[in-house]
C-alpha cells in the first residue's frame, strides 16, 4: 500500500497543501501523523485519497 504525503496528495487533488492538512486535521480525509504532535508528518493512503476525490464536492469557481 502506497503512502503520500500531503505535498503528493495536495498536487493530485490540485489543492493547497494547508487544505489539505486542514482536512486531515479536521477528519475530513483520514490519514496517519507520524512522529511527535505537530512535528509529525501526515501520509495519505492512495486508497484512501482516491476515496476522498470520489466523495468530495468539486471545486468552487471563483467570480470574476
Amino acid at each position: 500500500m502506497n503512502r503520500l504525503t500531503v505535498d503528493q496528495a495536495a498536487r493530485r487533488l490540485k489543492r493547497n497543501p494547508n487544505l489539505v492538512r486542514r482536512w486531515l486535521r479536521d477528519g475530513r480525509l483520514r490519514g496517519e501523523n507520524i512522529g511527535n504532535g505537530k512535528g509529525g508528518v501526515w501520509v495519505i493512503t492512495e486508497r484512501e485519497l482516491e476515496r476522498f476525490a470520489r466523495n468530495e464536492p468539486e471545486r468552487r469557481k471563483r467570480r470574476t
